[in-house]
């Protein structure tokens, strides 16, 4: 560990400017990969809800749109 550390601090002090590049670059890659998995965790909890929402809306389409004729024959047909 304490090798590596010390690698890692003469490889700074020979290309400070990359050094600070490449820390510039992981600490916006954590702030997008971060503001994903917000964006993943909400759109997976509103994912439900949205989907028996859909349904319900559909459902009551379907039910709102049949024509009395239809229902008579629904009837009909499970009496016979």
């Amino acid at each position: 560990m304490d090798d590596w550390l010390a690698q890692l601090e003469d490889q700074t002090r020979k290309s400070p400017r990359e050094t600070i590049l490449i820390s510039f670059l992981a600490g916006a890659l954590l702030q997008a990969f971060a503001g994903h998995a917000l964006l993943i965790r909400l759109v997976l909890k509103l994912a439900s809800p949205i989907v028996i929402a859909f349904a319900a809306w559909r459902l009551y389409q379907a039910i709102h749109n049949r024509r009395p004729s239809d229902v008579e024959e629904s009837i009909a047909v499970h009496q016979s």
